[in-house]
C-alpha cells in the first residue's frame, strides 16, 4: 500500500513504484481494494486523505530514523556526511544506470537541494 501512496505522491505512470519492487496487478489490486476501504484511494486514484496518510506516515519515519543521528550528535553527524558526499553523485548514477532515474526519489531531493 505505501508505494501505491509513493507512487501517487511522485506521480510516477502504471503503479511503477510497486511494480519496480515486485507488486503484480494482482498484489496492486489488493492494495488498492485496502486503500478504498480506509478512504484512503478511489479506484485507482489516491485520495486527498491518502495523500495526507502518506506525509504522516513519512514524518513518522522520519522522527523514528533522525534519533540515531541526534544521538551520534551534530559533529560526528557532519563528519559522516563530508566522508559519504563525494560518493553520492557516484551512487546516484549507479542508480540511474541500473534501475532507472525514478529509483531513489527522496536521495534526488536530497541531491536538487
Amino acid at each position: 500500500m505505501a508505494g501505491i501512496l509513493d507512487n501517487a505522491k511522485h506521480g510516477y505512470d502504471d503503479q511503477w513504484l510497486p511494480r519496480s519492487r515486485g507488486a503484480d496487478d494482482d498484489a496492486i489490486s489488493t492494495a488498492l481494494e485496502k486503500l478504498m476501504e480506509r478512504g484512503l484511494a478511489d479506484g485507482e486514484t489516491v485520495t486527498p486523505e491518502g495523500f495526507e496518510f502518506r506525509e504522516g506516515l513519512e514524518r513518522k519515519l522520519n522522527n523514528m530514523a533522525s534519533a540515531a543521528w541526534r544521538n551520534l550528535g551534530i559533529d560526528q553527524t557532519t563528519q559522516f556526511l563530508e566522508l559519504i558526499e563525494p560518493v553520492g553523485s557516484r551512487y546516484m548514477d549507479h542508480i540511474d544506470n541500473t534501475a532507472g532515474s525514478n529509483w531513489m526519489p527522496a536521495g534526488r531531493e536530497a541531491k536538487s537541494k
